[in-house]
């Protein structure tokens, strides 16, 4: 809970995926993502309630083994590339008849993330939840910087955001990139703004060494990479 209001953990695990085939239920360290998803909620003390909304039967089955499924199948427009989670969030809210509290997106997508990195995250938005809005986990950005690339006009290279592309990468501005982890926002604010996101967004930053976002073949062949080399070492959660 958060100042005596109930914290919903909404975990968004459809089907469809197109960048790796059946991706949620891959298995990390012979847990699957989606079950290591739930695990992770179920470790973690401050989350009260945890929903798992998929339009996938074995998924559906999986969830409901630890008694956090929906009551039926996501509908199908809610399941297209184009479904908005916060459209899913909405779904679930309605379906749980929830207009108060707080709901988190645990995204299945990041699997290195810990039960202490969502309690954590949990405690920081509750300390900051006077000011802050929205809590958004993020990573510091390691990719080529903005103020280096280049566009070609006219046969002639420019810098794309017209900045001085010589400047030393020490002396640019630190980057954060969102690392798929978690979002937190008051249930209200999902029904007024429609958005994790406002004037109001607190960042947390996560080491880059679990925030390693599952979108593409590339991406989980150079987890297993990781894995095999011992580079990383996912949580243990065979005994939650």
């Amino acid at each position: 809970m958060i100042h005596n209001k109930n914290v919903v953990a909404v975990i968004p695990a459809r089907s469809g995926s197109k960048g790796i085939p059946k991706k949620n239920l891959y298995k990390l360290d012979g847990i699957s993502l989606l079950e290591r998803a739930i695990r992770v909620c179920k470790k973690c003390p401050l989350i009260d309630r945890i929903m798992v909304s998929t339009d996938d039967e074995e998924m559906q089955r999986l969830a409901k083994q630890f008694d956090v499924s929906s009551k039926s199948l996501r509908p199908k427009e809610l399941a297209t590339d184009n479904a908005s989670s916060i459209d899913v969030i909405k779904h679930c809210l309605d379906e749980m008849n929830l207009r108060t509290g707080y709901v988190i997106l645990v995204q299945v997508s990041t699997p290195l993330r810990t039960s202490k990195d969502l309690k954590k995250f949990i405690e920081a938005f509750a300390n900051n939840s006077q000011r802050a809005m929205s809590m958004v986990s993020v990573c510091e950005y390691t990719g080529e910087h903005p103020e280096k690339l280049q566009t070609i006009e006219g046969g002639w290279l420019k810098s794309y955001l017209n900045k001085n592309s010589h400047v030393p990468r020490q002396q640019l501005q630190k980057l954060y990139r969102l690392n798929g982890a978690f979002y937190i926002t008051k249930v209200e604010s999902i029904y007024k703004y429609n958005t994790f996101f406002s004037t109001a967004t607190m960042p947390y930053v996560m080491p880059e060494s679990r925030s390693l976002n599952l979108d593409t073949m590339e991406n989980l062949r150079y987890l297993e990479y990781q894995l095999n080399n011992k580079l990383v070492v996912p949580e243990d959660l065979t005994r939650s």
